[in-house]
């Protein structure tokens, strides 16, 4: 009876140690992409982090097109950015939050899609990274 409630006891600890997660650190950031949901090119895209003045540009980005940037991953900070770009002869200026980041919470790792509209819009999507 004694080795029964023994196995039974090993039984349930081994089962709930399978369904344990690890603990995440800080979500890591390795990549950013500007997505171009226009169908006209985008020239001049500049997305400038106001803390750290670190830049990121693109010369042009065509419809419905993107332009990636991949680097060494870095703990995604909840920063401001700001955003500029021109659609023919109208320029576009924005200001984008990374705290307003949906990433789910098992993430460790993500990429950001940045999507520019054609009525000078822009939006923040968290990818998973592998």
């Amino acid at each position: 009876m004694i080795k029964l409630l023994i196995a039974l006891t090993l039984l349930v600890l081994v089962g709930c140690a399978q369904n344990a997660q690890p603990l995440r650190g800080p979500v890591q950031l390795d990549q950013v992409n500007v997505v171009n949901l226009s169908n006209q090119t985008l020239t001049s895209v500049k997305i400038e982090v106001l803390s750290t003045r670190s830049k990121i540009v693109c010369k042009q980005v065509a419809p419905e097109g993107f332009c990636a940037f991949r680097f060494k991953e870095r703990e995604l900070r909840g920063e401001t950015a700001q955003v500029d770009w021109q659609m023919g002869d109208q320029e576009w200026q924005v200001s984008i939050d990374a705290s307003e980041v949906d990433i789910s919470s098992d993430w460790y790792r993500v990429s950001l899609d940045l999507n520019l509209t054609a009525d000078g819009k822009a939006k923040i999507i968290a990818v998973e990274s592998n």
